[in-house]
């Protein structure tokens, strides 16, 4: 006996040690793998013209491809929903082979969980570009008040500690928002789930208590068959869970490969133009009723611009902050297509 004990607490332990430096190795593969996406999404990036780089919606994609990083889990949640689905068959089987009612109950409860599994996927994916966008300004706000020494120096001369207070504060009110609906869905949800569930085991223990007193089932019996009722539905609460962590994965990837084709766009749509700039004396800027206006701001930032700077002429543009002095700018080399009027240069359309 001695003998057989040693034997198998050896074993027990040369598993253990097989099954940790698994996971070990398996931990730093995962970490590999995610430092890999994020260097390739950097690098895809990078690739992007810096107007395309700039553009919300395209910084909206590259935050959202870095959830590529968490493609590791795949196999484990196919895993975990091949492993469920030979559970449930097995259990299936038990109860329906007993009663239809008991089954047509937990088939109920079942699909309950299935459909809102559903509403909470197609929610996510409604609002996972809400959070991209609200990430996308909350990530520009740090940068300003943390890295950005001209951002900071801009608020201190200007006095807008006030205002850039202000817009934390609406940054943070859009994100708890946001968090706070999200909480409603799923407390909803889960309250639901429960109500369901506890009817649906008041009508089991009904049923197979009605059986025990006819003499139909034993109390070994009346235990087998509630436990094995009460493992079906919570395996298929697994499963449904595990599906939709499956669907996630797969928005992911999409997310990933909307920033590859982003790299297959031409940088620039006007492509071609081989202006010719030898003459340092004609490189004259013309603005012609020049007009921007920010994605869904109310008023124009740069509105009916007319200017001209002559060649060698130096040009100071002051005003307030929000003038749109940077705007100009961005606008004359290139780096904000504008909505209306043309820039030339030496005669030349920038564009």
């Amino acid at each position: 006996i001695a003998t057989a004990i040693l034997i198998y607490a050896f074993l027990l332990l040369f598993f253990h040690l097989i099954f940790q430096f698994l996971n070990g190795k398996q931990a730093v593969y995962e970490d590999r793998f995610a430092r890999k996406i994020r260097f390739e999404i950097g690098k895809l990036s990078m690739k992007l013209s810096y107007l395309d780089t700039e553009a919300p919606a395209h910084r909206e994609i590259i935050l959202l491809a870095g959830k590529a990083t968490e493609l590791t889990k795949t196999f484990s949640i196919v895993q975990r929903i091949v492993s469920r689905i030979i559970t449930i068959v097995g259990f299936a089987a038990v109860i329906a082979n007993l009663d239809g009612t008991i089954f047509a109950a937990i088939l109920f409860v079942s699909a309950l969980k299935v459909l809102f599994s559903f509403l909470r996927y197609s929610r996510n994916k409604k609002v996972r570009l809400l959070y991209a966008q609200n990430d996308r300004e909350g990530n520009y706000l740090s940068c300003v008040a943390y890295f950005d020494a001209g951002g900071q120096k801009e608020i201190r001369v200007n006095s807008l500690e006030n205002w850039f207070i202000a817009k934390n504060n609406q940054y943070r009110e859009k994100m708890l928002a946001l968090q706070y609906k999200d909480f409603r869905y799923s407390a909803l949800f889960d309250i639901l789930m429960a109500i369901a569930l506890a009817l649906q085991t008041l009508l089991v223990l009904g049923l197979l208590t009605q059986k025990y007193l006819t003499g139909e089932i034993s109390i070994a019996d009346f235990t087998m068959y509630f436990s094995a009722s009460t493992t079906l539905v919570s395996t298929f609460t697994i499963l449904a869970d595990a599906v939709e962590l499956y669907h996630q994965q797969v928005l992911n990837l999409g997310d990933f490969q909307k920033l590859l084709s982003l790299n297959a766009i031409t940088p620039c749509e006007y492509c071609g133009v081989d202006a010719d700039f030898e003459n340092e004396n004609n490189l004259t800027i013309c603005f012609e009723d020049v007009s921007f206006a920010y994605p869904n701001a109310e008023v124009n930032t740069l509105k009916h611009i007319n200017l001209r700077i002559d060649s060698r002429e130096k040009l100071v543009i002051v005003g307030k902050n929000g003038a749109g002095k940077s705007t100009t700018i961005d606008c004359m080399i290139g780096a904000k297509r504008f909505d209306r009027g043309e820039i030339t240069v030496g005669g030349y359309n920038i564009r």
